[in-house]
C-alpha cells in the first residue's frame, strides 16, 4: 500500500469519527449556542460605544469590559425577574393557605 493510499484511508477513518460525534443532540446544542450568540450580539450592539469608551479610559481589554457589562445586564434582568416572580409565587401560596381548601389555581402553582 502506498503512502497516498494510507493517507486517504486515515482521512476516511477520521471522517467516520466526526460523523459519529455529530449526532442530532450535538447538532441541536450547537445550533442553540449559535442562536443565543447571535441574539447576544444584537442585545449588546447599542453598548459598543460605552464599551469602547470604558476600555480606553480604564485601559482594560475590550473583551473584559464587554463581559463585565453583559454580566451587569444579566444580573439586572435576574433581579427584575426575581422581584416579579416572588409576588406571583407568594400569591399562590397565600391563596391556598388562607382558604384552607385547595382551588384549581393553587394546585397549578
Amino acid at each position: 500500500m502506498t503512502s497516498q493510499a494510507r493517507g486517504i484511508r486515515s482521512a476516511i477513518d477520521e471522517g467516520r469519527q466526526v460523523a459519529r460525534t455529530l449526532n442530532p443532540a450535538t447538532v441541536l446544542v450547537l445550533l442553540a449556542f449559535f442562536v443565543v450568540l447571535h441574539a447576544i450580539s444584537w442585545i449588546l450592539l447599542p453598548f459598543v460605544p460605552l464599551v469602547n469608551r470604558l476600555a480606553r479610559s480604564l485601559r482594560l481589554p475590550r473583551t473584559l469590559v464587554a463581559v463585565a457589562i453583559f454580566a451587569i445586564l444579566v444580573a439586572a434582568a435576574a433581579g427584575v425577574a426575581a422581584l416579579g416572580i416572588s409576588p406571583l409565587t407568594g400569591g399562590c401560596r397565600s391563596s391556598s393557605a388562607t382558604s384552607g381548601v385547595p382551588s384549581r389555581t393553587s394546585l397549578a402553582c
